[in-house]
């Protein structure tokens, strides 16, 4: 069997990902964005050109894609730590496949997974980040920290101006990781915030430190902060390895979530800074979170069959006891939309990323759609010079008939 085979087999319904973190390593992959088309198989960002923005925040600390805001890249920063310390993400993202070229994967397939919060570490009352007219301001103080462990940073910040932003991280005196570096954005007024941070592999002999760093411009006053040591556990298999070709290792992911899935509860989130740095913390198993909506629990975990997956068209038949939210794993686009018996439905943005909708008791049959935008406006020209034809042709026989009556 070839290996292009190979892998649409043990994707299934669900998605490829190679969590690289060099760029020539991406370019050279055969699995990398916008190859989805030529693989028959979609990649993390499903069939979207490039990527989604959306993605790029999920997967990087809630911080925006280089450049610019469109989700252009092409190489995963934070790929070792979403791989061994978000499963929860990539599993919620439809992830079936991965694969590794870099030695990423543990060698017994493990993950580390979040869990309740545990004791604090460290405090500070307040801490003044004053706008240096374009200068780096800089804050740091001595930290202990244990190996491979979630902290949760939170504290309540003022500011006079929305979107000065900062930056919060753990660093040594022999390392400085891009993976531990968290970017928030302070809005204006008082409010407070939450993040969370991997420690990772870290020497016996280290001195850690705790940094806010930044060129923010205006002032800000960050009172009540906190950092507390979340229990974090380890859980082994969950990859499996299933093939080896050309220097990459291809795992199953054990957890995935399939291609439609039903949650027990739907959570609102604030906003999306709330969405994104909370995002490692949540149970996507279990939950769907949504901006503005309001807390529904309790919802039945219905039944899902006869799925179908024709072109541009998801299509499954669910059968319910009670209200149940009905998840699908596709990155949101606009022109995606959901019907229920055939009668179009409210489509919602699920987790930042993916597409969902509440369904009524009973059976029925729900399919996700995608017409893209220029379907619509191509139509619009179309009748629009359809009309025109006509008009012409009616005018035209008129002033013929003016003609003849004249004669």
């Amino acid at each position: 069997m070839e290996a292009k085979d190979e892998l649409k087999a043990a994707a299934g319904s669900g998605n490829l990902w190679f969590p690289s973190e060099t760029q020539n390593s991406y370019f050279q992959s055969k699995i990398g964005f916008n190859k989805s088309i030529i693989l028959e198989i979609p990649t993390i960002n499903c069939y979207i050109a490039m990527n989604n923005p959306a993605l790029y925040r999920l997967m990087n600390n809630n911080e925006y894609a280089f450049l610019n805001y469109s989700g252009l890249y092409t190489w995963f920063p934070m790929g070792c730590t979403n791989l061994i310390a978000q499963n929860n993400i990539i599993s919620m993202l439809g992830v079936t496949v991965i694969s590794d070229s870099e030695g990423l994967v543990p060698d017994d397939g493990g993950s580390y997974f979040i869990g309740e919060q545990g004791r604090q570490i460290y405090s500070k009352e307040s801490i003044d980040v004053l706008d240096m007219d374009g200068e780096l301001f800089l804050y740091y103080d001595e930290i202990q920290l244990k190996d491979n462990t979630y902290y949760k940073i939170s504290f309540d910040a003022v500011s006079n101006e929305n979107d000065p932003s900062i930056y919060m991280d753990f660093y040594g005196n022999q390392y400085d990781s891009p993976a531990q570096n968290y970017k928030i954005r302070i809005e204006e007024g008082e409010n407070s915030y939450t993040c969370y941070i991997f420690s990772g592999n870290l020497s016996a002999d280290e001195q850690e430190y705790f940094r806010i760093v930044g060129t923010p411009d205006s002032n800000i006053q960050i009172k009540n902060l906190v950092i507390t040591e979340m229990d974090t556990s380890y859980k082994p298999g969950v990859y499996t390895k299933i093939f080896e070709e050309n220097g990459y290792s291809y795992y199953r992911n054990n957890l995935a979530l399939d291609k439609m899935y039903f949650t027990e509860a739907v959570k609102n989130v604030s906003s999306e800074n709330e969405l994104f740095s909370g995002a490692v913390s949540y149970d996507f198993s279990k939950n769907s979170y949504v901006l503005g909506i309001e807390d529904r629990e309790n919802l039945d975990i219905g039944e899902i069959s006869e799925f179908t997956d024709e072109e541009n068209s998801f299509k499954a038949k669910v059968t319910l006891e009670n209200e149940g939210f009905l998840n699908f794993i596709q990155n949101y686009f606009p022109g995606w939309k959901v019907y229920i018996d055939g009668e179009e439905a409210e489509l919602y943005v699920v987790n930042g990323l993916i597409q969902g909708v509440f369904v009524p008791a009973g059976e029925h049959i729900v399919e996700f759609s995608y017409v893209p935008q220029y379907f619509y406006i191509g139509s619009a020209v179309s009748l629009i010079s359809f009309a025109a034809i006509i008009a012409v042709i009616v005018i035209s026989h008129k002033r013929e008939q003016k003609g003849s009556e004249g004669v």
